[in-house]
């Protein structure tokens, strides 16, 4: 059997409930797939948790590598003032 992500099987689901008035009878409250919002389902995929925990880290790296450099001008600037 294959293993499908919460945002596949809910389409899978979603797919084949039939509509009435424009609802999915029996459903309750999900998110619809087919519609860009600007509200966000309550789960994150394993992929794009991955890929924020990335970019979270080049992110802290970059401001880590700014702060560095901002430490390293501002005693320049003391070297400076000195002489």
């Amino acid at each position: 059997m294959e293993d499908f992500s919460r945002d596949e099987m809910n389409r899978i689901v979603l797919s084949h409930i039939p509509r009435k008035k424009g609802r999915k009878f029996g459903v309750g409250r999900l998110p619809d797939l087919d519609k860009t919002s600007s509200s966000f389902p309550s789960y994150a995929s394993p992929h794009l948790q991955s890929e924020i925990d990335r970019l979270n880290e080049r992110l802290n790296e970059e401001r880590e590598e700014r702060e560095r450099e901002r430490a390293e001008q501002e005693r320049k600037d003391k070297e400076n003032e000195v002489q």
